[in-house]
């Protein structure tokens, strides 16, 4: 009714594709050819599975630049502790330890960004075909607001190809989030600052750090359309961490859902304890 009929089997090797591909562009005639399925079907199943926010489709920013730009959207699986689940990471030292580590870092971050950014703020990446690439930009009025670029270290360097696209595209600031929490210039322009911070900014330029009751507070973290569970299990992740009043209420608006596991992977993978490591 909703998608094209697949074996459970398939499903689930189309589902540990995906974690191998988290954060890179997406070639569903590759997933096809894999699956031995046809593209329309696997198309038809990922926009599926995009419309029930399991996964996020970032499309890739177009404009005349004169350059050869990468027109394939990236795709990432939006729990981050899905993706850990599917690839049978089940500590800390096996993430840190596998190659996907930071793309995972990479979706997480960007989700959280995306989360708070606004409706007027419009999310892309930026990659060229000769290695420039921003991770995450976000365009508003038509024009480039901010450009990101994600490393996972405490002691990141700003690579070649993130300055070449910076210097093509003059964005009006430029962010490199890291995986610590200080922040502290960087060369031309560009600053590092942690993941908690940056979020703090782009609430505060769309406005949305005010007084506000229990259902602001948890919209401003969380994309707009949300399940039933997947509420529950925030809320109860919520009111654990952070009393009732005005004070519990500005705790939660900026709290980030721990990577690797979010509230939701937690409620359904009950042998992982739960361990708040942002």
């Amino acid at each position: 009714m909703f998608a094209p009929r697949m074996p459970a089997e398939t499903i689930g090797r189309l589902w540990t594709m995906l974690a191998h591909s988290q954060a890179s562009p997406l070639d569903q005639s590759r997933l096809a050819s894999s699956l031995e399925v046809s593209a329309p079907a696997v198309t038809r199943y990922i926009d599926l599975l995009v419309d029930l926010l399991l996964v996020r489709r970032l499309r890739p920013w177009i404009g005349n630049t004169g350059k050869r730009l990468v027109r394939t959207p990236k795709v990432y699986i939006r729990d981050s502790g899905l993706t850990h689940a599917l690839l049978d990471l089940e500590t800390w030292d096996q993430v840190l330890g596998h190659p996907v580590a930071g793309a995972s870092w990479e979706g997480f971050v960007s989700g959280n960004l995306i989360a708070v950014a606004g409706d007027r703020r419009t999310p892309y990446f930026y990659q060229t075909e000769d290695g420039a690439e921003i991770d995450l930009l976000f365009e508003r009025d038509g024009l480039i607001e901010m450009v990101i670029e994600i490393k996972r270290s405490t002691a990141p360097t700003l690579s070649r190809g993130f300055n070449s696209a910076r210097q093509a595209l003059q964005p009006r600031e430029a962010y490199l989030v890291h995986g610590g929490t200080e922040s502290w210039p960087m060369a031309d322009g560009v600053t590092a600052i942690g993941l908690r911070e940056l979020m703090r900014k782009l609430a505060d330029h769309c406005g949305r750090v005010r007084t506000a009751s229990r259902q602001d507070a948890m919209h401003t973290i969380a994309p707009r359309h949300r399940s039933q569970r997947a509420q529950r299990c925030q809320d109860a992740t919520y009111r654990e961490e952070s009393g009732p009043g005005r004070a519990g209420r500005q705790k939660r608006r900026h709290r980030v859902t721990p990577w690797p596991r979010s509230a939701c992977a937690i409620a359904s993978m009950r042998h992982w304890r739960y361990r708040d490591r942002t």
